[in-house]
């Protein structure tokens, strides 16, 4: 997880859906500062994962960071577009999103990570569990992941689209 704690970031439900999952060796990494932190360790506390879960504060090697990684979770209760879930695709990792602003049209449900509901706590563990304990669709949905940030959120496709839209917009002679 990447991102500011706060609580419309719900890192809260992140860490719960976390506690669900069994997988041997697995943990959780939290990149982020903000209010939240102490209430989210002492529910780290609560719910028994202070062992496997890492708070490592404000990074400016996120990127780094979710090259290592092995599913990015992200988890917001409210958010226009989510750059760290494109920075999740770059990396060819898939993520587990709640469906909320862009996030949902984002990942590729099934395809690119599991997109859930905000208000299904079992959904939302299930999902990261059942991705954490197969490994063969992890990867296979991170190269597909990978595949749709190239495609669709590169800034040079990117620019490429805006310049085409506003020459279409223009008219040729770059006048309406």
């Amino acid at each position: 997880m990447a991102g500011s704690l706060i609580l419309r970031k719900r890192t809260d439900w992140g860490i719960r859906a976390f506690a669900q999952c069994r997988e041997r060796g697995v943990v959780l990494v939290v990149a982020g500062e903000g209010p939240e932190k102490p209430a989210l360790r002492r529910l780290a506390e609560d719910m028994r994962v202070t062992d496997r879960v890492f708070f490592l504060g404000h990074r400016n090697d996120v990127r780094d960071i979710l090259l290592e990684a092995d599913i990015f979770l992200h988890v917001s209760s409210a958010e226009a577009c989510s750059y760290a879930v494109l920075e999740s695709m770059a990396a060819g990792i898939p993520a587990v999103v709640t469906g909320t602003g862009a996030a949902g049209e984002q990942v590729d449900d099934g395809i690119t990570g599991r997109v859930v509901r905000t208000d299904d706590d079992s959904l939302l563990a299930s999902a990261l569990c059942d991705l954490l304990a197969d490994r063969a669709k992890r990867l296979e949905m991170g190269v597909r992941a990978r595949e749709r940030w190239k495609r669709f959120y590169r800034v040079e496709e990117t620019a490429v689209k805006y310049h085409t839209l506003y020459q279409a917009l223009a008219g040729k002679n770059g006048r309406p």
